[in-house]
């Protein structure tokens, strides 16, 4: 099998899967010019509870590298681990997808090339910043709802489940850390009541939202609340 075929390959099957994520059985055609995709269906939209429940589910499972871009045996996964919940639960749809520049913030994606055995990704996908920038550069994407300081303990954050949480440990601008917030209710580690979020890196599941029963920088942090439009 020849290089070419074996990306042509991949690219065919990734697309087969992507349209059986999107449509739901509504009937679309899939076009294929060179090495990129056009998808002609029924309008796609973001859907956030069915983001939140695969982060509940994926969270803390031991499966989670599975056929997926991991980076949990070095850490710093939080940003993979919500892009993933975002796209694979939610049906956020990737932008740029396969040959984007991976250092442009406008583009946020993953790929996999099974010939070569390798991911593809941008750093919007795996970098709790670039994350951040994608959201609020991209239409419709998502929007700064408020932010909040280390130590906030207000039940409500002010977003729904689906939405993001970015923590940036320093307050010097950059983001750090993110989560996605998934249900409201009791933090069965640290017995806090309110808005609650999943994260990877450090994993926790149903964590309260600002984190601060578990952040030993709350003082110095800054919280950034992102909120998802449902039309991605």
């Amino acid at each position: 099998m020849s290089r070419r075929f074996g990306l042509v390959k991949d690219l065919v099957l990734d697309a087969v899967q992507r349209y059986r994520w999107w449509t739901r059985g509504v009937v679309s055609v899939v076009l294929f010019t060179s090495l990129t995709f056009v998808f002609a269906s029924g309008a796609f939209a973001y859907n956030p509870v069915s983001a939140a429940s695969f982060a509940d589910r994926w969270v803390l499972s031991s499966n989670w590298c599975t056929g997926r871009l991991c980076f949990t045996g070095s850490g710093n996964d939080c940003a993979n681990f919500v892009s993933y919940s975002l796209q694979s639960g939610g049906g956020y749809a990737e932008v740029g997808y396969p040959t984007g520049s991976t250092t442009d913030d406008h583009n946020w994606y993953v790929f996999y090339n099974s010939y070569y055995h390798f991911y593809r990704y941008t750093h919007s996908w795996s970098v709790a910043n670039d994350l951040y920038w994608f959201e609020i550069w991209h239409y419709p994407g998502g929007f700064l709802a408020g932010t909040d300081s280390g130590d906030a303990a207000n039940i409500n954050d002010g977003l729904i489940p689906g939405d993001l949480v970015f923590y940036d440990w320093d307050s010097n601008g950059t983001q750090d850390h993110v989560a996605i917030q998934v249900a409201h209710g009791t933090d069965p580690d640290k017995g806090w009541y309110g808005d609650l979020v999943d994260a990877h890196t450090n994993n926790r599941y149903h964590a309260f939202w600002s984190l601060r029963p578990y952040n030993s920088q709350w003082r110095t942090t800054t919280i950034y609340k992102v909120g998802i439009y449902s039309g991605n």
